[in-house]
């Protein structure tokens, strides 16, 4: 059994860029039978067992998810980012801890400097309102599509091809869902009089995506391993799943025979990554230092709740994740909320605010998209699903 330097790798674990890793002592929780000394994983062979989380399970941890969710994304009316993460778990309905709607906070600190309305600069605590190009417009366009046409317009008008589209997920995610809502066209003309389509912007989208994973699909063709050196879709923000979500979006709003081969094989290399990145983070786990151990199971939270969240998104475009791929990516979210609750992390998030913002940041933020991968998955087991 061979036995591998760490450092490297666990430090290149924790930059994903929209979360932060985590780990316990390589004590099964419910829901993973974790082992702490197996071979280096990342190859063909599956080096972590795992079992479906109960029903119990599940219902704990959405429970504790959405208390931190509730307790931090909405304890301020100015926080923007944090309010749009409630909505994504919540709804438009859900009020801040002063009873203002969520929804009603972020739209009376909108921007005007410079042209119509838009997200600039940043809250109180520093944070940027819109830390993405129209990350805020996304989540809000579609919760309540008719109130943001105004700040889709702009949108629209300021829009520049991008050179790469890691950071521009959730303006061609906007854009869908503009063409789907009839609150924009497929094809638009920007404020310097260009014009494109959004089907031909989603496929130059899934291109790059195709690209970013291709060390994947190699290694998943060859049978040979894996090592994450924050390469390919590793370098992307939240590791390239908004990406993801947003071309499968414009799939569901356009059905495109390009579109949908693309997405298809984005589909099946992403199965097989679920289980390449379970292995690497339990073997990671059983390798990393005390210190290190919540944010790596902070980086799992992120990874597989995301990961629950985008499939609502596949299987609405037809693109659906297989079964027992989603149980286990819903037992590894089960598994790492157990070990952070069990490292007192959701009781300590007020030390982490004042001593690590972004380990603050990332497990608030990405309870939230958990708390809605949860929900999806819920539906999907209850065969209650629609567009």
């Amino acid at each position: 059994m061979r036995r591998v330097r760490t450092g490297g790798l666990i430090a290149l674990a924790l930059v994903l860029g929209c979360t932060s890793p985590g780990a316990s002592e390589g004590v099964a929780s419910e829901g993973v039978a974790a082992e702490v000394d197996t071979p280096v994983p990342g190859g063909p062979v599956r080096t972590d067992p795992w079992k479906p989380a109960s029903a119990a399970a599940v219902e704990d941890a959405r429970a504790k998810l959405e208390r931190v969710v509730r307790a931090e994304a909405l304890a301020s009316a100015d926080e923007t980012w944090m309010l749009a993460h409630a909505v994504e778990a919540f709804g438009t309905g859900v009020e801040t801890h002063a009873g203002e709607n969520a929804v009603d906070a972020m739209l009376a600190r909108a921007s005007t400097d410079g042209g119509g309305p838009h997200f600039a600069g940043a809250s109180e605590s520093g944070t940027l309102r819109d830390p993405h190009p129209n990350h805020t417009l996304a989540t809000l366009l579609a919760a309540d599509p008719p109130r943001m046409q105004p700040m889709l317009r702009t949108a629209v008008a300021s829009f520049e091809r991008p050179a790469s589209w890691g950071e521009h997920a959730w303006t061609l995610r906007a854009l869908a869902i503009g063409a789907a809502t009839g609150l924009a066209d497929e094809s638009f003309t920007n404020a310097e009089g260009e014009t494109f389509s959004g089907l031909v912007l989603a496929r130059a989208a899934a291109r790059s995506i195709e690209a970013d994973m291709q060390f994947l699909a190699d290694a998943r063709r060859d049978g040979t391993a894996v090592r994450k050196r924050g390469q390919g879709v590793w370098a992307q923000p939240c590791g390239g799943l908004h990406l993801i979500e947003a071309v499968a979006v414009w799939l569901f709003v356009r059905e495109d025979a390009e579109l949908r081969a693309s997405l298809e094989h984005i589909r099946d290399v992403l199965a097989y990554r679920v289980g390449v990145e379970a292995d690497l983070y339990a073997w990671m786990r059983g390798q990393a230092p005390p210190e290190i151990r919540v944010k790596l199971d902070a980086q799992e939270l992120k990874f597989f709740g995301h990961v629950l969240d985008v499939a609502g998104d596949l299987e609405r475009a037809q693109v659906p994740l297989p079964d027992a791929v989603l149980d286990e990516a819903r037992a590894r979210l089960v598994a790492a909320v157990q070990r952070l609750a069990d490292a007192r992390a959701f009781d300590r998030l007020a030390e982490l605010r004042r001593d690590d913002p972004q380990l603050y940041r990332d497990l608030v933020g990405d309870a939230a998209h958990a708390v809605a991968g949860l929900a999806l998955h819920r539906a999907r087991d209850e065969h209650t699903v629609t567009p």
